[in-house]
């Protein structure tokens, strides 16, 4: 039996007897051959519109989103829809893929029968641990939610070097002498 990212592939990638214009399907994003499109005489948004229907036919695929609708949820335009800003926050433009497909909760593209990925834009998969050790740390836990985007703020800072310019992240307060009430210092039997 086929994968649904096999079977979502197969689909796409067979549009009216022209081949591999869709290139990939990687991490959530469909790559498309934007130039075999072209050269076809598709219109490009009527295609995505059509693959983008061709997917949400698919069980488990509860949205897509095109570069276009992705860049307006970048922008903040349309507040509403926060699991599409977070998608579009992770878009890199020249690396990305053409359509983003959100998959339902407690599901993902995999070749394998179980795991995770921490990629997706749910609340529950975006829950990891993130540890400091070493010289200058503070002993604790802090319960205190972070994002992936916090972790080079820090270690900018605890390493005393100029800050790389990012979109959003900011500092965790994780260094010894620092104070937060949301650290909890560890008995010494369990540090």
């Amino acid at each position: 039996m086929q994968s649904r990212a096999e079977r979502v592939h197969i689909v796409f990638s067979s549009n009216e007897g022209n081949n591999n214009l869709i290139v990939s399907l990687s991490n959530g994003f469909l790559y498309l051959d934007v130039k075999g499109i072209a050269a076809h005489g598709f219109d490009p948004d009527k295609f995505e519109n059509a693959v983008t229907q061709a997917a949400l036919k698919e069980k488990g695929i509860v949205r897509c989103y095109t570069r276009a609708e992705l860049r307006q949820l970048y922008l903040g335009n349309n507040s509403e829809d926060s699991l599409g800003r977070s998608i579009a926050k992770s878009v890199s433009e020249d690396r990305s893929g053409d359509i983003a497909l959100l998959t339902a909760e407690y599901s993902f593209f995999s070749g394998r029968t179980s795991g995770t990925t921490h990629g997706s834009p749910y609340g529950y998969d975006q829950h990891v641990p993130l540890l400091f050790f070493g010289s200058g740390m503070r002993c604790g836990r802090s319960i205190v939610p972070c994002r992936p985007n916090d972790i080079a703020p820090t270690l900018a800072d605890l390493l005393q070097t100029p800050r790389i310019p990012l979109r959003d992240g900011i500092t965790l307060d994780i260094a010894a002498g620092h104070s937060t009430a949301s650290a909890q210092a560890l008995p010494a039997g369990k540090r």
